[in-house]
């Protein structure tokens, strides 16, 4: 890692963000977009972020929110509107996946 490159304000927003990791990954010459991408795939497949220590509160909460997760994508999956482009656009957006929903029962 270069001691002169920090970590953006994008990069320690995300949920998958440890400090450990990204050195680890700009280390190993990943750009802070395909950082980005690297975490969102991690996030999307229910991984815990790597270095990081959680309480055993903390974890009930990951794994009842990961539970909830699968439930909402069995949704996305099943609702009239679904097309894999479109969930992929809006999920790229930022979207959550119970936000899709909401979208999809607008139209």
């Amino acid at each position: 890692m270069n001691a002169n490159h920090t970590a953006s304000r994008k990069i320690k927003a995300h949920k998958q963000y440890s400090a450990s990791d990204y050195a680890r990954l700009n280390g190993k010459g990943y750009t802070d977009a395909e950082i980005l991408k690297i975490w969102d795939r991690d996030q999307a497949e229910g991984a815990l972020p790597v270095g990081s220590s959680f309480t055993d509160e903390e974890l009930v909460k990951f794994y009842t929110q990961k539970t909830e997760n699968n439930n909402v994508s069995r949704k996305i999956k099943e609702h009239k509107n679904y097309s894999e482009t479109d969930y992929a656009h809006l999920h790229n957006k930022g979207y959550t996946d119970a936000e899709i929903i909401e979208i999809w029962n607008r139209d």
